[in-house]
């Protein structure tokens, strides 16, 4: 089986491996005993973007808003295992197959890439063969008697373009035939061809399955410029010998770790779920944001209810003696999407099958990442808890601020407090783009970099069926949620994000800004409009009582001098983590700003910076 199916890049970056492992320094901050590394504080501040700072927010109260942000996530991480969340279905569904993931990637840096060795001498080879292409021709033939006779004649000085006269392959070689390291289907003919060194000289045929084919070269071209410069190219030298080892690393390993497990799925299920996911595809068409058909987590819920309690419960899949339940496998099978391009039922059972073999292989990774105690490396156990944190933290707030709820008499009393004077109203006209891919976010922020036009950019990726842009008039700013209460603070011509709301993220511009002072009305008048800032405002509130008891009963400590002097600036990108077998995530969560909580804090004898 092909790395590439595996392994969906040749060679990956395991940004950050070791910055979670504990340091012989004093910390950026302790939450009750839990340290925030100085180098975690600094790389997760770097590589959560903000692409606007806002008003009033020196770069030093950007840094310490930061840290209140990640201070409040492990508060209510915590706060959340003791209410028993991580063992809630939530959990099952959103963490557990990214705990899989780092434990297939700690078996990956174990069995692979620490037997990948690359030295100088192989990057300066393969240097060598990069930095030219090879300007050929050839003469082909299915007779290997008229293919040596065409080598003798070339070697002995006839002229190529004689012996290509009247033959078809001379139609597209007239200026001759680039040959570049590595871009053709055949290496090993690639590897032949680099051992020519002077124009003219002549290489011995070559067989393939359609024929032989004789060669020779016509001149070297140099491909080093002021773009590609030798630098960056021994980059690629490094990266591309690498790749090429780790490859041949992991097809031994495929072959000598797979063969002979003996594995049974239950068929009746599957083909039940298949009926089930092209009758999604086929409803939900009309919603594609491209030309293929997919469906991922969103249809979770529905999917089990579908299939109802028992038939989750059901070994879907037999490994030996251990079974895998039909919910696991749903849950996998989901959670790196499924998609094709045709409804065809043939096509995308052939496709699922695929798939179920994909998440066999990925299972029996994983289960031998825990046969060998992958899950209690340091490395592995820090960076799992990371994650873990995110999600629980997440899940907490979100069931607490769900429980916060308003009656009649508090809409009634916020507007007993604002109707004596006259309010400010602030209307706001945005562009939004919303996405649930973090690589258009990143394409975002380097378009804004590069000072490229925000709408025009936006509705490109729409178009592109990359996500979803949204432009609206001058509207009052509360009744745009979220994102018109920061937008309310921004100036025109701002552009902010990504905010992430309900798993998908947004990026918007300030085009226009108005605020208009507006009258007292009467109650009846406005209390439908007040409602939504009623509930925002206590459960604001209350979410900041609630995170300000948690720092005092869990206990913050913070390294003022060391907050006080880092030096270190947001990058406004992000960074992907490639992982070992199969899989792609962030490389660190992207955690909504929280910094609001520490105005409760700062009220009491604990009092922040």
């Amino acid at each position: 089986m092909s790395l590439i199916k595996i392994f969906n890049v040749l060679f990956f970056v395991a940004v950050g491996a070791n910055i979670l492992l504990a340091q012989n320094v004093e910390p950026a901050a302790t939450v009750g005993g839990s340290a925030i590394t100085r180098e975690y504080f600094e790389n997760r501040f770097k590589l959560s973007p903000q692409l606007t700072r806002l008003p009033g927010v020196t770069a030093e109260k950007e840094r310490y808003n930061f840290l209140y942000t990640l201070i409040a996530e492990k508060l209510w991480s915590r706060h959340a295992s003791e209410m028993g969340l991580d063992t809630a279905a939530h959990m099952r569904r959103n963490f557990l197959p990214l705990e899989r993931m780092y434990i297939r990637d700690a078996l990956w840096q174990q069995e692979i890439a620490s037997n990948v060795t690359v030295t100088p001498v192989e990057i300066l080879q393969t240097f060598s063969k990069i930095r030219y292409s090879l300007i050929t021709k050839f003469v082909f033939t299915s007779d290997s008697v008229e293919a040596i006779s065409f080598y003798y004649r070339l070697s002995t000085g006839e002229p190529i373009d004689s012996l290509l006269r009247g033959r078809p392959e001379a139609d597209f070689q007239s200026d001759g035939f680039e040959i570049a390291y590595t871009r053709s289907n055949d290496a090993a003919l690639e590897e032949k061809l680099y051992t020519l060194k002077n124009p003219g000289d002549v290489l011995k045929p070559h067989k393939d399955k359609e024929g032989w084919f004789v060669f020779q070269l016509l001149g070297i071209k140099d491909n080093i410029s002021a773009e590609n410069t030798a630098e960056k190219m021994q980059k690629t030298a490094k990266d591309l010998i690498t790749s090429i080892k780790t490859d041949s690393v992991y097809q031994a390993f495929y072959k000598k770790f797979f063969p002979g497990i003996s594995v049974e799925s239950d068929g009746d299920l599957f083909w039940s779920l298949h009926a089930k996911v092209i009758y999604i595809m086929t409803r939900d068409s009309s919603k594609r944001k491209d030309n293929r058909y997919s469906v991922g987590m969103e249809y979770l819920d529905e999917l089990e209810k579908s299939f109802g309690a028992d038939s989750l419960r059901l070994p879907f899949l037999t490994l030996g003696k251990r079974t895998v339940p039909f919910s696991d496998f749903l849950t996998w099978f989901l959670f790196e999407r499924f998609s094709v391009s045709t409804l065809d039922p043939r096509t995308i059972g052939a496709f699922m099958q695929d798939r179920v073999k994909f998440i066999i292989e990925q299972d029996l990774l994983y289960h031998e990442g825990l046969r060998r105690g992958l899950d209690k490396n340091p490395r592995v156990h820090e960076e799992i808890t990371m994650w873990k944190e995110y999600y629980l933290a997440m899940k907490a707030r979100e069931l607490y601020t769900d429980s916060i709820t308003i009656s009649g008499d508090d809409v009634q009393e916020y507007y007993h407090d604002i109707s004596s004077n006259p309010q400010t109203s602030v209307k706001v006209a945005l562009a939004q783009l919303i996405t649930d891919s973090l690589e258009v976010v990143q394409s975002v922020l380097d378009a804004v970099k590069n000072s490229m036009d925000f709408v025009s950019v936006i509705q490109n990726l729409e178009k592109k069926g990359s996500g979803d842009a949204l432009i609206n008039d001058l509207a009052e700013a509360e009744s745009l949620g979220d994102v018109g209460y920061v937008a309310k603070v921004l100036n025109k011509g701002d552009v902010y994000g990504p905010l992430r709301i309900k798993e998908r993220y947004i990026l918007f511009k300030v085009l226009d800004k108005q605020a208009d002072t507006i009258p007292p009305a009467g109650f009846d008048e406005v209390k439908e409009k007040l409602t939504p800032a009623v509930l925002k405002k206590k459960r604001d509130s209350a979410l900041d009582k609630q995170t300000a008891a948690l720092a005092d009963r869990y206990g913050v400590q913070i390294n003022e001098s060391y907050m006080n002097s880092a030096d270190v600036e947001n990058l406004k990108m992000f960074i992907f983590r490639f992982m070992g077998f199969g899989g792609r995530i962030a490389a660190f969560p992207v955690t909504p700003p929280y910094s609001r909580w520490t105005d409760e804090w700062k009220q009491k004898p604990q009092s922040l910076p």
